[in-house]
């Protein structure tokens, strides 16, 4: 299938309602129908206006777009309607002070390391560029595009984010119908009326966003694997496309472009809103309890590799959340990595009927790399380290909050129950911040006479313990939990445990808006409508 054929559905907003109930997306006709004006910038910030999208007041675009798209390429019509116009565009200012002069490429497709063959000439693989542009390693712009890179139709996605550094926040931009809308910026993404909404329905704390956003990076080119012309049809155009032939590694975009950009909305974010001495602390600390959003992650091995007198390396933050308890917040537990016979892995793909499936296309296996899987978000963990660092909340207070059903690191509904116990307004006092000593008072009110084994009784078993006693008390509790999951593993029912586990996760992720496409993730036997499954300490899994 042409590239230029490949539909995003799931990349275009579905603006109109009018469109959205007759079941489809609107084309670029539908759009100049709904009475977008090109060499307009129009505002549609869904959940806040009614549509259809309408112009923008110049005093708006001034105060509100300050970020260097606004000011580079919609300062005067026309505007850049394609991918290549808008670069060519921006190009023109590079000498200039607000130019943006340095460019990477980098591509991701969820089919991308599928070879291609007159078997799979028709699958759709969803290529798509990320390009960004910066000055002195700044990143301040951000495009999202299909690899239509000519096309103005509006079935070929092209969208932006610009880091507006007047107001710190980031823009969202959409190509629609001969111009662009404005979808609103990173506040919208945290109010109740946009939140889910247009581009908040991924970007969800208003940040950026990189599914798989560590090593191996499974469906980006990258140092781990590449995205290579085997994929493309031949005679493809995007064999000499320079955006393609000189395309980066997910690696430098990981590292250099969106973790960085996601810390610099989070400050911007925790500074304003600790600012004034008084806060509403649950948007914050629901980092800490609640699976805002997830990234992914897999084994580092090539699931086509796996042997079965090898072992395979499971992911670690699987079972824990490794980030925030053992990087961030320093706790020292002795633990390896969890490995699995190769044979075992090997016979679990045969067990549950492992494929890459779309339409009518199958692929018996897992993923590129071996069991992918959500883990605890980025973005949550940048949040979280904030708080620490502005002493919003102490190292203590946070894993407390943290190991609460510390062996489901993502979708816990134990942890997340103790949010209806974050107070609705925190005040700074000469001592500090009074979220902990409201919040523990809260529990314990609620604790009592409640059942033992109940989150509140285990948050607050873990607070008793005081300053001195709870880091070694976790780290104890870690070891043996992992002594405890190594030793599941090294049998076929536990592992099998471990894999209905990872697909329960997976199913939980597939309800998301992030799950955009079916090869993503595998496919197996295991019924859509399963329960959904949680670890306990023991390596046990129940429902």
């Amino acid at each position: 299938m042409p590239h230029f054929a490949q539909d995003f559905p799931t990349r275009r907003y579905p603006y109109p309602p009018t469109l959205r109930e007759a079941g489809g997306f609107e084309s670029s006709a539908l759009a100049e129908a709904d009475g977008l004006t090109a060499g307009v910038i129009h505002r549609l910030v869904l959940g806040v206006d009614a549509p259809p999208a309408v112009p923008m007041a110049p005093s708006d675009v001034e105060t509100l777009l300050r970020d260097p798209f606004a000011k580079l390429a919609l300062k005067k019509p026309p505007f850049p309607l394609s991918l290549r116009e808008l670069l060519g565009v921006v190009d023109h200012f590079n000498n200039e002070p607000a130019g943006l002069p340095e460019q990477k490429s980098f591509v991701v497709a969820d089919g991308g390391k599928i070879p291609w063959s007159e078997e799979t000439a028709t699958l759709n693989r969803f290529f798509r560029l990320a390009v960004v542009r910066a000055r002195g390693g700044d990143v301040r712009l951000l495009i999202s595009s299909s690899v239509a890179i000519d096309s103005h139709d509006a079935d070929a996605f092209l969208q932006v984010i610009g880091w507006d550094p007047a107001n710190e926040v980031y823009n969202y931009y959409e190509r629609r119908g001969g111009t662009w809308i404005w979808a609103g910026n990173s506040w919208h993404a945290l109010q109740a009326e946009s939140r889910g909404k247009g581009p908040f329905d991924s970007h969800v704390n208003g940040s950026l966003v990189m599914k798989e956003l560590k090593i191996p990076w499974s469906h980006w080119h990258s140092e781990s694997s590449a995205i290579a012309e085997d994929a493309l049809a031949p005679g493809d155009p995007l064999r000499t496309e320079p955006l393609f032939v000189d395309r980066t590694g997910a690696q430098v975009l990981q590292v250099g472009v969106v973790q960085p950009g996601i810390d610099r909305w989070t400050e911007a974010r925790v500074r304003k809103t600790l600012l004034p001495g008084h806060c509403d602390p649950r948007p914050l600390v629901r980092h800490c309890l609640e699976t805002t959003t997830v990234n992914l992650i897999s084994a580092d091995v090539a699931s086509a590799s796996v042997t079965a007198d090898e072992r395979l390396r499971l992911p670690p933050s699987f079972f824990l959340n490794v980030d925030a308890l053992i990087d961030l917040l320093e706790i020292d537990a002795d633990i390896g990595p969890v490995e699995v016979a190769g044979r075992l892995y090997l016979e679990s793909l045969q067990e549950f009927e492992v494929v890459l499936h779309q339409g009518d296309f199958y692929w018996a296996g897992d993923t590129h790399f071996a069991f992918l899987v959500p883990e605890a978000a980025y973005e949550d963990l940048s949040v979280l380290d904030y708080l620490l660092r502005r002493g919003f909340l102490s190292p203590r207070f946070a894993a407390c909050l943290v190991m609460v059903d510390y062996p489901n690191p993502v979708y816990s509904r134990r942890r997340e129950r103790l949010a209806r116990y974050v107070p609705f307004h925190a005040a700074r006092a000469p001592q500090g911040w009074d979220v902990e000593s409201q919040f523990v008072a809260a529990v314990q009110h609620a604790a009592s006479g409640g059942p033992a084994d109940s989150p509140e009784r285990e948050f607050l078993a873990y607070w008793d313990l005081g300053e001195g006693g709870w880091k070694p008390h976790f780290q104890n509790l870690i070891e043996t939990y992992f002594a405890a999951i190594q030793a599941r593993a090294d049998t076929r029912d536990g592992f099998f445990d471990f894999f209905r586990l990872a697909e329960s996760r997976r199913r939980r992720f597939r309800r998301l808006p992030l799950a955009e496409f079916d090869l993503t993730l595998p496919q197996t036997n295991i019924p859509p409508g399963a329960p959904d499954l949680f670890m306990r300490s023991d390596g046990a899994i129940e429902s």
